[in-house]
């Protein structure tokens, strides 16, 4: 896609360099009359320190030195409740220094106003931040960019920076009068104008001279942005004269797919993609009776906890499940629930609920437990954040459900924060604590329901891989590259084993596997890994090849979100 296509909006700063743009590209009418201004926003941490968080910063700095450049603009937004730190540059560091004001608008401005600052032409090469209010909040901005005539000093000029059209005419009429006739003699120092023959010139003469230079960081960052604007325009596959990019927006750039789909909505391709169905209660032949365990209660039976009848001890149907006077949360029932082929890992717990039925007495309160693993032995964590269902209220506190007495009827709870069945040994419980005396102290249970979202697989595969449809180069290639970003949607992948990425030159005969070398993250929770200059058999049929292994629900699933080439 053009780069006249793309909006402001869709590149960062400092993304794009002079050496991407062609002439002409860009005109001052599509400038936004503050593109050039740069920003900082400013805030406090206590009376000690301005924070910025800004350009060029990660995060929120305490007191940073910046780096102002003659001529541009900066903008301080002081983010501080109103009045609060005026924010005063200054000539003369400290408290009580000489107020700096030309080219500053709105110095010292306080919380809720911001600081315009265009640095002028001559402007001092270090000024000075302060709040006027605490004078240990302040800072030192160094100013660069274009100077002021006669103000070039020796210190500021680099080693070399001074070449020979630089000279004075005079300098250079007294080189070129240093001659000499033989090369093996000459001093470095004496060496006259001309030419020297390349046999006169030894190749370590040259090599040990020359400062090595890959263009590999440069190859890297287009490929980086193309992804970026590709993915932030949803736009579809596109390739240029050196680089091909695609972020699944469509299936257009898609070849093949064995053992793996592409999810259109996360726009990702995987080989385990799973959705989550309707959250509902789930009850009798959903539920499987051999996963139900006692915890110290005193009758059990759990075919009848799942049979559909609300009846209990006195209703005519034998006894489900009751205590002998439940006290101080440590008698109750729980459910095996990552055993249940139904629900599995996966599964999205949300709620709970029983049949409070009156046996003689009905239970008052109650709270549920969680383990990730061993089952009905497992080691259970603190009581869930829950509230109240059917005919039930919050207890005395947020994990707890406080049952009314009242005629036999469900009640249950809504767990704040769903809980995700993490390995099919999970498990939870239900411990309930006082009564209701209803002739004398058996609180009994008639029937129970398990609320949440099953989860269904669109592909569930350990190994999967996908290839590229075929980009025609316009000659002969060799070598390729490429960028690969990806999710560790669970667990972590390990590059260049459960991640692995196959280029080919020759429309796929023969591919090359590359060795993947991580890089920073590509944006929050998105990975990017690369690799360069790979020697592939030669052609002008250029593909991709991307293959994962040892993926499983639950512990390691690699999401695919772009791919380039490079070539």
């Amino acid at each position: 896609m053009a780069l006249t296509q793309v909006s402001t909006g869709g590149i960062k700063d400092g993304q794009v360099h002079t050496a991407d743009l062609a002439d002409s590209q860009i005109t001052a009418g599509k400038l936004h009359a503050d593109a050039l201004d740069h920003t900082y926003t400013l805030g406090a941490s206590g009376t000690d320190h301005y924070t910025f968080t800004g350009e060029g910063l990660t995060g929120a700095v305490n007191d940073p030195t910046l780096y102002l450049t003659r001529g541009k603009t900066y903008r301080f937004v002081n983010g501080n409740s109103s009045g609060a730190h005026p924010f005063r540059i200054q000539s003369v560091a400290g408290a009580g220094g000489s107020e700096y004001n030309t080219g500053v608008t709105n110095n010292a401005g306080a919380g809720g106003s911001t600081i315009i600052f265009e640095v002028p032409h001559d402007a001092p090469d270090v000024l000075y931040y302060i709040c006027t209010s605490h004078a240990a909040m302040n800072g030192i901005f160094y100013v660069t960019g274009a100077l002021a005539d006669g103000t070039v000093t020796t210190a500021k000029l680099a080693d070399d920076a001074v070449d020979a059209d630089k000279l004075a005419n005079s300098i250079n009429t007294a080189i070129a009068a240093n001659t000499a006739k033989d090369l093996t003699a000459l001093s470095a120092s004496n060496l006259t104008s001309g030419t020297v023959p390349d046999a006169r010139i030894g190749a370590s003469s040259v090599t040990q001279h020359v400062t090595p230079f890959s263009d590999d960081k440069i190859v890297n960052d287009i490929s980086a942005l193309a992804l970026k604007i590709n993915g932030i325009q949803n736009a579809t596959r596109y390739n240029t004269n050196s680089t091909s990019v695609e972020t699944f927006q469509d299936a257009n750039g898609i070849a093949t797919l064995s053992g793996m789909a592409r999810d259109s909505s996360g726009e990702y391709i995987a080989s385990i993609i799973q959705s989550l169905g309707t959250d509902q209660y789930w009850s009798t032949t959903d539920l499987d009776a051999n996963r139900i365990y006692m915890v110290g209660g005193d009758s059990l039976s759990a075919a009848a906890m799942i049979d559909g009848v609300t009846g209990s001890l006195g209703g005519g149907q034998g006894t489900a499940f009751y205590i002998s006077g439940p006290s101080g949360y440590t008698k109750g029932f729980g459910y095996e629930i990552g055993a249940d082929s139904d629900f599995g890992v996966g599964f999205k717990l949300t709620g709970f609920q029983f049949y409070n039925f009156n046996t003689y007495a009905r239970m008052k309160r109650f709270r549920m437990e969680i383990a990730d693993s061993g089952g009905s032995g497992g080691t259970f964590g603190s009581s869930q954040v829950v509230t109240p269902t059917g005919s039930a209220n919050q207890g005395n506190a947020n994990w707890n459900i406080e049952a009314t007495n009242v005629s036999n009827s469900y009640a249950g709870m809504i767990l704040a924060t769903p809980y995700v069945v993490a390995t099919n040994t999970a498990a939870f419980r239900i411990l309930f604590d006082d009564y209701y005396n209803n002739s004398n102290i058996n609180a009994g249970v008639g029937e129970i329901q398990i609320k949440g979202q099953k989860l269904t697989s669109v592909v569930n595969n350990a190994t999967g891989a996908f290839t590229s449809n075929v980009i025609t180069a316009s000659s002969s290639i060799s070598s390729m590259g490429g960028v690969i970003t990806y999710k560790d949607s669970t667990g972590t992948a390990t590059l260049n084993t459960d991640l692995r990425l196959f280029l080919s030159a020759d429309g796929g005969s023969n591919y090359t596997e590359v060795t993947l070398v991580a890089q920073p993250d590509f944006a929050t929770g998105i990975k990017m890994a690369k690799a360069n200059d790979v020697t592939v058999t030669a052609g002008t049929s250029l593909k991709y090849k991307v293959a994962v292994y040892n993926q499983a629900a639950g512990s390691k699933v690699t999401q695919i979100t772009g791919v380039s080439m490079q070539y």
